[in-house]
């Protein structure tokens, strides 16, 4: 029996350079496709890298200001609570206004003639409205003025003096009276 051999190249034997040469070629596209590589990886790192710095100032900067806003609500909310409590209280006084004081002066005003002047007034804001007013008059006719014009509003003289021609009475009297005798 006998074996064939067939070689079907025109050269038998493999062209070493042209092999090596082939092979050099593959060597170095792959080693600038790994160049390349390493390249895109460390340049999507770096970039990586550095949207996370950029994450964490804007991390750094968002806590800052919650926190500022945190505290800044805390004060506004005591401050607010302040204002509503002296609005709350303002308005209690409003709404308990019950005694007119102004009105009153201006009725004591109209009934004092002309060298009388009140010396000293008080109050007491209650149902009573008895007002004790101590008056100084230049004559006793004024201060007997003073007594008429009272009369509507039951005055009780508390005390009455002389001094050097200047006459002072202490008089209790209740304006409420005559109002309430004008409504009848």
């Amino acid at each position: 029996m006998m074996k064939i051999k067939y070689n079907i190249s025109k050269h038998k034997r493999i062209d070493l350079v042209q092999f090596f040469l082939y092979c050099f070629v593959v060597l170095v596209l792959s080693v600038l496709f790994l160049f390349i590589g390493i390249k895109n990886l460390s340049s999507k790192e770096k970039k990586l890298r550095e949207a996370k710095e950029q994450q964490e100032l804007y991390r750094t900067k968002l806590n800052y200001i919650s926190k500022n806003t945190r505290e800044y609500h805390r004060e506004i909310n005591a401050i607010n609570k302040k204002w509503r409590n002296k609005v709350r209280f303002s308005n209690s006084l409003i709404a308990a206004k019950t005694y007119d004081i102004i009105g009153k002066l201006n009725v004591l005003e109209e009934l004092l003639p002309s060298g009388v002047y009140i010396q000293g007034i008080s109050f007491k804001v209650d149902a009573k409205s008895d007002i004790d007013i101590t008056v100084v008059a230049d004559s006793y006719p004024n201060l007997f003025h003073v007594y008429k014009n009272f009369s509507k509003y039951d005055p009780s003289i508390v005390s009455e003096s002389e001094s050097d021609g200047i006459f002072t009475a202490h008089i209790r009297i209740n304006l409420e009276l005559k109002k309430k005798n004008e409504k009848k």
